[in-house]
């Protein structure tokens, strides 16, 4: 259950990340220049989005890929 809810957060915190990420964009056309806060916000989002594809590459989650040994 506890790996569970890990998993539902980071899935929250991604999803949340994108819409920022979103609204980052769109400050930036409108106004001509993105906050430093909304750059911030899409470097997390790239690390937390590089290690999940990692962790879903090392499991057995996804058939496709084979685990690196």
């Amino acid at each position: 259950i506890f790996f569970i809810s890990q998993i539902r957060i980071v899935i929250f915190l991604q999803i949340s990340l994108w819409e920022w990420h979103s609204i980052g964009e769109n400050y930036e056309r409108r106004f001509g220049y993105k906050p430093k806060i909304f750059k911030l916000l899409d470097k997390l989002g790239d690390i937390l989005e590089k290690r999940i594809a990692k962790k879903i590459e090392e499991s057995n989650i996804c058939p496709t890929t084979k685990p690196k040994k």
